[in-house]
């Protein structure tokens, strides 16, 4: 099952994470989030690569991706791909965390949503939000992404048969 979890909608959500360990070791170029607007956020959305403790996010900043406009984005669910300005490395077995962020101001009517699937969740990681002081999980969910790796997928979630968009046979071309 699909739905969408509100990104600066409210103080409660002024950053989502999503936890996942890496499979191998490599250097990941950018990630994809399905994600949408709704209303029109101004300013900028983009993701962050954190470290991790005991599973949980920390506020320790690994890598920063170049900035989307958030009111750019479509109305619709679609892939969206961050890249990262310089290729960071994923150890492999480490758990690390996948950030958004934007600068758009808190409002409950313009703000960014990121797709997440609630069955068949991911097992080796959990869906966070973030409240401006503490991460707090989002028991039962995980966002669809992939991490890319040298212009390769390799997906850390499988979306499943009811996402609206499969990142498992995506290319590059298909991301926005």
């Amino acid at each position: 099952n699909n739905a969408d979890k509100s990104l600066r909608d409210a103080s409660a959500r002024t950053q989502l994470a999503q936890t996942f360990q890496a499979s191998e070791t490599v250097q990941m170029d950018c990630a994809v989030v399905e994600m949408r607007r709704n209303g029109t956020p101004n300013g900028n959305v983009w993701l962050e690569l954190h470290s991790t403790a005991s599973g949980n996010p920390t506020n320790t900043l690994l890598a920063r991706s170049r900035m989307k406009i958030a009111q750019d984005l479509g109305t619709g669910n679609a892939a969206y791909r961050f890249e990262f300005p310089v290729s960071v490395v994923l150890q492999s077995g480490t758990t690390y965390a996948l950030v958004l962020a934007g600068d758009f101001t808190i409002n409950a009517s313009n703000y960014v949503q990121v797709r997440i699937h609630n069955a068949g969740t991911y097992g080796s990681g959990s869906a966070y939000s973030f409240d401006s002081t503490n991460w707090n999980i989002i028991t039962g969910n995980d966002f669809g992404f992939a991490c890319v790796a040298w212009n390769q997928f390799e997906t850390h979630y499988d979306t499943g048969q009811d996402s609206d968009f499969d990142l498992r046979s995506s290319s590059s071309n298909d991301c926005i």
